[in-house]
């Protein structure tokens, strides 16, 4: 007999929520759930990985690769994952731990009599024409509004998700961008992928490879400007510097997006000119904005180092 053994490559999965056993802040999560692909079916797996916020029922799509852990046996571990807009496939029952769980005004005693009224239809009727809702008895129009706006919210979350992981991005950098970003997270992306430089832990060479994934051009005005501020950024965390001479700061763009010396340029222009960076005399006198509140000492290495740097224009970190 052949020992079994786990593909090794990647496989997507369809399926939905069991349990979730376990959710930590960073979104890893670990969860037992129904999953279905064309070589079968796993109505119990144990599913690992980051992924979206989610509850029992809901259903997703997800890339996956199976595992053996020498403790908890094969488990898959989640690579993408994308929740559906609405839970589907439900019992009775599950359409009523659903509403239960996750829609804003619903208690055990309603979820039962709701899902006993509509069914798996329950999620349909909510969508689209919530005051069907209104003839099951408990429910008041107080009631319906609070679990049409707990409903929208979360489908406007799960559409944001969904358009972002479209765009190229991980689970886990789709949440950052939509805390960053709020609700216009999916439209400031779609216009400039590398305004994704804003969001906290996500750099320019991050955005880059995302930007080359979808076949973006080298010379696009949106990469360029923002690998000007990167160099910059750079120059001052590898060397301490505030602020490089123009010819520098052109040649950091160059060595980063690997486009000509008058394309760098124009980016460094264009940086400026979108106010990504400032383009000023180097803070060689006190009188500069830029050194108040700064001590004695520093503004003499102030002074010090523009004796090194100053040229006629310089480019400033924002």
């Amino acid at each position: 007999m052949t020992a079994f053994s786990p593909p090794a490559e990647a496989f997507r999965v369809t399926g939905g929520v069991n349990r979730v056993r376990y959710r930590a802040d960073s979104g890893f999560t670990v969860m037992t759930a129904r999953i279905v692909n064309d070589e079968g079916e796993d109505p119990d797996a144990t599913v690992i990985g980051v992924m979206p916020p989610l509850d029992a029922g809901d259903t997703f799509s997800a890339d996956v690769l199976m595992e053996e852990h020498r403790e908890y046996g094969y488990q898959y571990r989640v690579l993408n994952m994308v929740l559906e807009a609405a839970p589907a496939d439900l019992t009775e029952a599950g359409v009523a731990a659903y509403l239960e769980a996750r829609v804003g005004g619903v208690g055990k005693v309603l979820a039962k009599r709701i899902a006993g009224m509509f069914g798996p239809s329950t999620f349909d009727v909510l969508e689209n024409d919530p005051d069907r809702l209104l003839q099951v008895p408990g429910v008041t129009a107080s009631t319906l509004h609070k679990m049409v706006s707990s409903w929208s919210q979360q489908g406007l979350e799960r559409r944001l998700l969904a358009g972002l992981q479209g765009l190229g991005l991980s689970i886990s950098q789709a949440q950052r961008a939509v805390k960053h970003f709020g609700e216009a997270a999916l439209e400031r992306l779609s216009a400039d992928l590398f305004a994704l430089t804003e969001v906290e832990g996500i750099g320019f060479l991050t955005a880059d490879k995302l930007w080359a994934a979808q076949g973006g051009a080298q010379d696009d005005p949106r990469r360029l400007t923002a690998a000007a501020v990167y160099a910059l950024q750079q120059a001052a965390q590898q060397g301490g510097h505030s602020f490089l001479p123009r010819g520098r700061a052109e040649r950091g763009v160059a060595h980063y997006t690997r486009v000509s010396a008058a394309q760098a340029k124009l980016a460094v222009e264009t940086a400026v000119e979108l106010g990504r960076l400032s383009d000023d005399e180097a803070p060689c006198s006190p009188r500069n904005g830029l050194l108040e509140g700064w001590t004695q000492k520093n503004a003499a290495r102030a002074a010090s180092t523009c004796r090194t740097f100053c040229g006629p224009r310089r480019s400033w970190l924002p």
